[in-house]
């Protein structure tokens, strides 16, 4: 899994992610970002999307100030036994 943090945008922060593979018998995974505030933990979640096979996802984390800085991670979780896998944290601003 591969996260990155798009082009920043007055107020929010895109994030990308990308699911490499499904795991073993997973028909499906669900994908959403971990995040917080920088030395805060990882405290909020986005939204979860599920995908039926590997491939890209995205989520925006709207209401920031400028200068706030926050880091965030991708997290997947296949649906077969319930494996979880993290991306790379990343720190981002608008």
């Amino acid at each position: 899994m591969t996260t990155d943090g798009g082009v920043p945008g007055q107020g929010s922060v895109t994030m990308y992610g990308e699911l490499h593979d499904m795991g073993a018998g997973a028909n499906s995974a669900d994908v959403w970002f971990a995040w917080g505030f920088q030395n805060e933990g990882f405290p909020h979640t986005t939204g979860r999307q599920s995908l039926s096979s590997p491939g890209e996802f995205t989520a925006v984390v709207d209401g920031l100030r400028d200068g706030e800085t926050i880091q965030f991670k991708a997290v997947a979780e296949d649906n077969d036994d319930g494996d979880r896998d993290e991306g790379t944290v990343h720190l981002r601003r608008p």
